[in-house]
């Protein structure tokens, strides 16, 4: 939506500051939306970023993700969560940091694996353990919080159009399998948390060829780059 209008000299640079972040799931666990930043064009296909130009006039536009958390599958455990599955086909998949008025810490192994539809997944703040993203061939994007301790053992394992990953520095292990047969995947970094790499953690990421392995590193397991 348009925020506001602006009326600016022709012979001047302005800059433009966007409006704060909403309150959204992030800040208000009860809110069913996420907001996914602002646009330049009503399709969402331009962020808005400080190098933005406008000629003759221009718009922003805020984009909100619908989250139905009603839509999740989920165990509770001495009050926190587990998500095992969810029941919508969705494009950008947001998890909640909430369900139920619990928190969610943990993504099963098996949640979401075979998914074709899903091309982003969104992470919110607390989640500790990330899994079941096995044979989701479709996602390209993921943004993992601070609050992930450990990536499980085959949570993007053949994922294939997944070419980049930020790994957050609370990182302190990446499980067996974890990143096996992404083969779009060309360079990651490690973070100086991670203390463990799995075995087969990158078995045939066969577009791999950029790596930096931090000396917080002690053991690293059996074919963890086997086929690089």
């Amino acid at each position: 939506k348009k925020n506001k209008t602006i009326y600016t000299d022709a012979t001047c640079d302005y800059t433009i500051i966007p409006p704060e972040k909403p309150e959204d799931i992030t800040t208000n666990s009860s809110s069913n939306q996420y907001f996914y930043g602002w646009f330049v064009d009503p399709d969402f296909q331009t962020p808005l970023l400080e190098s933005t130009k406008f000629q003759n006039g221009g718009e922003i536009y805020g984009k909100w993700i619908a989250v139905y958390p009603d839509s999740f599958r989920y165990t509770v455990k001495n009050g926190k969560v587990t998500i095992t599955g969810f029941s919508k086909l969705l494009d950008i998949l947001v998890i909640p940091s909430c369900l139920g008025f619990y928190p969610v810490v943990r993504i099963d192994r098996e949640a979401f694996s075979h998914e074709t539809t899903i091309h982003t997944v969104i992470f919110c703040d607390g989640i500790q353990e990330i899994g079941g993203f096995y044979n989701c061939r479709s996602i390209e994007k993921i943004e993992i919080p601070n609050s992930v301790t450990s990536i499980g053992d085959s949570a993007f394992k053949d994922c294939t159009s997944l070419n980049s990953i930020t790994i957050p520095n609370s990182v302190k292990s990446i499980g067996d399998d974890a990143f096996w047969g992404c083969t779009s995947l060309n360079s990651i970094t490690i973070p100086n948390s991670v203390k463990s790499i799995g075995d087969d953690a990158f078995w045939g990421c066969t577009s791999l060829n950029s790596i930096t392995i931090p000396n917080s590193v002690k053991s690293i397991g059996d074919d963890a780059f086997w086929g690089c």
